[in-house]
């Protein structure tokens, strides 16, 4: 672990050193009193799974899920993902005020561009907030936007029974 990046209702981030690989990722760890609930659990794997089936540019890469004990015996669950370095959308807003309409623009095309392709995959976010909208800068005019947390997401009904074969 590098430092801790930011808390959240479930768990928190850290940037941390992956030894094996020699690259810096994004930690997110599943609070103790969530990693003991078989609901919270599974909604942590889910949002792996179905984040990892886009590919979008524009949505933070899953890596990993561990689910192991640490010395103690207390369950110990996290996801490695991308690091990115920037602020979310909600955070950009509240420190520089209301957005240039062209680069509003072009942030609301990225965050289209990204569900289109989690749509066309059958997967429904269900929480897409400013907070869940990070602005990596590239330039000083241009933001790259990654979209987190596919916690709650959904595939609707329909696409699970095609993908699990149908009953009558």
């Amino acid at each position: 672990i590098v430092r801790f990046i930011a808390r959240g209702g479930m768990g928190a981030v850290y940037e941390a050193e992956d030894t094996t690989l020699r690259t810096r990722v994004a930690l997110k760890t599943i609070l103790p009193e969530f990693s003991a609930d078989p609901n919270a659990m599974e909604r942590f794997r889910r949002e792996v799974l179905l984040a990892r089936r886009i590919t979008h540019f524009n949505v933070c890469r899953i890596f990993e899920l561990y689910d192991t004990f640490d010395p103690r015996g207390d369950r110990l669950s996290f996801l490695t993902m991308e690091l990115l370095h920037g602020e979310s959308l909600f955070d950009r807003y509240e420190q520089n005020g209301p957005f240039q309409w062209k680069r509003m623009l072009r942030i609301a095309r990225q965050v289209c561009e990204s569900l289109a392709e989690a749509h066309a995959l059958g997967i429904v976010h269900r929480d897409l907030k400013p907070e869940n909208i990070m602005l990596v800068r590239k330039d000083r005019e241009t933001d790259v936007v990654k979209v987190l947390d596919f916690g709650i997401a959904k595939v609707p009904i329909n696409d699970l029974a095609a993908t699990r074969g149908s009953r009558s």
